[in-house]
């Protein structure tokens, strides 16, 4: 299995030098989250995090879809616990390294009791997105519903696929989908939806959506890339590719400033489908800065960054609570925790995620 699970990831990741540019603007997106959770600056025009998560599960959406349209998976009762254990196996033991840390900084507020036990077990089996109530979803891991929701999308993923490699008109799903996720939020921002014990943005329901729409673009990308490759080699066409590229995140920008208070997220889930739609084709000369050694290696270890932030900062928070709430020196410790988050992301990715990917893999084959 190991073997196997190498060799596709070799293949995605020769496919994905095709979208360099849009895992770039993936890996900023995942850096605005983290800039927002640890340094928050009240002046900004606009909520960076939130159009930031929705651009994180299009894009992931759309990066599985090109990598698997017109591509032969398997499908059976199997198939959906095959498929997300092959991605869990890279990121629960780290998940797992960071909950139990949480709970050690938070645990001058806990009581080690039988609800304390059920509380853990359901963190551990990643269905604390599932809940509302703070000291469910929040309380070991701040952010935790983040791989919660991945998680599902990826158990869902192999249906996705499917339906993308045999749908007539997936433009017509995209539409349908996206019509879902509006009705979704505007009945929820209604309080129509009060019965689910669920908050909406960081539940499973939206984020599939989010994931799906993402995944359906991939069609007809192949759809229109076909068309365009023609003009791969033309300077002037490489060249207007380059400067769209320039101007898409600008365009992008002024419309999150001119519509965040007047939008809900569903319609800037739609905007941000157009932007990784267009930013998909990559044929200019931005791209190439992904190439760059450091760069690639700070953004292969971006899941990492995400997911030790909030202890980072929370333990930063018990030592210079204080310092942290002042403009100066909150900057100067927002760098500090930003430099050790990377060096803490990078070192185990390098020295330690394989290694606890094939201890879990024992543990779980064992069992079989």
């Amino acid at each position: 299995m190991e073997d196997n699970i190498n060799l596709e990831n070799k293949k995605r990741t020769i496919k994905r030098k095709n979208l360099r540019y849009l895992g770039l603007n993936k890996f900023i997106g995942m850096y605005l989250i983290i800039r927002m959770h640890l340094y928050c600056n009240r002046t900004m025009p606009f909520d960076f995090g939130k159009r930031s998560c929705e651009l994180l599960f299009i894009s992931s959406g759309f990066l599985i879809g090109y990598n698997y349209y017109n591509n032969i998976l398997e499908l059976n009762y199997l198939s959906p616990f095959k498929y997300s254990y092959k991605h869990l196996r890279s990121f629960y033991p780290y998940y797992l390294l960071n909950l139990f840390y949480g709970i050690y900084l938070f645990k001058d507020y806990l009581k080690f009791d039988l609800t304390f036990i059920e509380l853990l077990f359901i963190n551990l089996l990643l269905l604390a997105n599932w809940s509302s109530h703070k000291a469910l979803a929040r309380l070991y891991f701040q952010i935790s519903w983040f791989l919660n929701n991945i998680f599902y999308c990826y158990f869902l993923s192999p249906f996705f696929i499917y339906s993308i490699n045999n749908l007539k008109n997936p433009l017509k799903m995209f539409l349908f989908v996206s019509f879902v996720r509006i009705i979704t939020e505007e009945f929820y921002n209604r309080g129509a939806f009060n019965i689910f014990d669920t908050h909406l943005h960081s539940g499973p329901i939206i984020r599939i959506l989010e994931f799906y729409m993402g995944m359906l673009l991939s069609p007809l990308y192949f759809n229109i890339k076909a068309r365009l490759d023609k003009f791969q080699n033309i300077l002037s066409f490489k060249i207007l590719i380059t400067i769209i590229q320039i101007l898409l995140p600008i365009i992008l920008y002024q419309l999150m400033v001119k519509f965040d208070k007047i939008l809900f997220r569903c319609y800037f889930v739609l905007i941000l489908c157009i932007y990784v739609f267009i930013i998909s084709f990559d044929y200019g000369y931005l791209s190439n800065i992904v190439e760059i050694k450091f760069v690639k290696i700070i953004m292969s270890s971006q899941m990492e960054m995400y997911l030790i932030q909030m202890n980072i900062h929370f333990t930063f928070e018990k030592h210079f609570g204080k310092l942290l709430n002042q403009k100066t020196y909150g900057l100067i410790l927002y760098y500090i925790q930003l430099i050790l988050i990377c060096i803490i992301a990078i070192s185990y990715r390098k020295l330690y995620r394989d290694k606890l990917s094939k201890f879990m893999d024992k543990i779980i084959f064992s069992l079989q």
